[in-house]
């Protein structure tokens, strides 16, 4: 009560004075302490809810913006076996995953240093070592599948030229999604069975 009369005679005296200085709405704060330490918080509060709200959107934004960024098809690692002049035949192997939560089909593989590739399988029929397309050639979801020696593996058939060790080659590759993948193809020596380093 003495706040309120204190406050009611500061104002009258601001008009009487003429005194511009104080403020309606600062006579009327000074008048409740109470008030205007409730507002403060209150705003204090509004802005920490804000505040966090904003801060709870941001990894969610970000979670769909990685998933997006992932890529379906990741292939890695691709190599070859130097060929010796003449030879007709290469043969490629790599590890091709897939992120996706769906089986993703490899459509079709080329490069310029064949004029034919195939994705082919090392079978033993009656004791003989025999090459046979693998048709449709399937990536189960969430899985990598590595093509490497005595397995499966890109054929390469006419070669147009001799490969060469330490060079690189593109292969294209074609998925099912209709991505065309770009992978460049690192050439080992002649008995190569691993990535070269």
């Amino acid at each position: 009560m003495f706040e309120r009369k204190r406050a009611a005679l500061a104002l009258v005296m601001a008009f009487v004075t003429g005194v511009g200085s104080l403020s309606i709405s600062t006579l009327v704060q000074a008048s409740s302490p109470l008030e205007s330490s409730a507002a403060d918080s209150t705003a204090a509060d509004s802005s920490a809810v804000g505040s966090s709200a904003k801060d709870n959107l941001t990894p969610v934004i970000a979670a769909e913006v990685n998933q997006t960024a992932i890529k379906t098809i990741e292939i890695s690692r691709a190599w070859s076996r130097a060929t010796p002049p003449g030879a007709p035949m290469g043969a490629i192997y790599m590890d091709l995953q897939n992120h996706s939560l769906e089986q993703v089909g490899i459509e079709s593989v080329s490069t310029d240093v064949a004029e034919l590739s195939e994705v082919h399988q090392s079978i033993e029929v009656n004791g003989v070592m025999r090459m046979r397309e693998v048709a449709p050639f399937l990536l189960p979801k969430n899985r990598t599948v590595s093509l490497q020696p005595g397995g499966k593996h890109v054929m390469l058939m006419r070669l147009k030229q001799p490969l060469k060790i330490g060079s690189v080659f593109t292969l294209l590759v074609t998925d099912s999604l209709g991505t065309v993948h770009e992978v460049p193809v690192k050439v080992g020596g002649y008995g190569q069975m691993s990535y070269p380093k």
